[in-house]
């Protein structure tokens, strides 16, 4: 099983995975505190969105407001609790749709597996035809056999029927060969 919290992390963010693939909760809460400890982080690394200084002490009321870190693990909750799979539904949660992974964001990465998948899905299709080409064929064979097989039972009863009957007319010609012949006397 995964216990690498980037690859579960990831998982998590697939949106026909998101937290049904496990059973494991303890799996699941390690993919979910990776997740919001980098949208925390990611947080500590953004300056303030208003362009404001950021300090504390020019905003009294800045511990009430709720911070892009609070922001994206409501929206982490949004995403996980959306009953839609496919990946469009990351376009209405970006602070999980940004999640970077080097320099790639989710987003990219999402956009390259569904081409990838796309790509195995027409392989597997190339593959399906295939098969089933192959099965028609050999259903062809197997047909043209049983003609054949069939035209040799055929053969060999014409055959077998015309070497009786010429048995049959050589023993009748026997039979009254010496039916015709006169008995001879002791």
């Amino acid at each position: 099983m995964l216990v690498e919290p980037e690859f579960i992390a990831a998982a998590i963010l697939v949106p026909k995975f998101k937290t049904s693939w496990t059973s494991d909760e303890n799996i699941v809460k390690l993919g979910l505190d990776y997740i919001k400890d980098h949208l925390e982080e990611e947080t500590l690394n953004q300056p303030p969105a208003d362009g404001s200084s950021g300090s504390e002490e020019e905003d009294f009321f800045a511990s009430m407001k709720p911070t892009h870190g609070q922001e994206g693990i409501k929206q982490l909750d949004g995403y996980l609790a959306c009953k839609a799979d496919d990946k469009d539904i990351l376009k209405s949660f970006p602070s999980v749709c940004k999640r970077k992974r080097g320099q790639q964001d989710v987003h990219a990465a999402l956009v390259e597996m569904q081409a990838a998948d796309e790509k195995q899905q027409e392989w597997l299709e190339r593959m399906e035809e295939r098969r089933d080409r192959r099965f028609e064929l050999t259903l062809e064979d197997a047909r043209e056999a049983r003609r054949h097989e069939a035209e040799l039972t055929r053969q060999h009863m014409e055959q077998s029927a015309s070497f009786n009957q010429a048995f049959l007319g050589t023993l009748s010609q026997l039979v009254q060969a010496l039916s015709s012949r006169p008995n001879p006397v002791p």
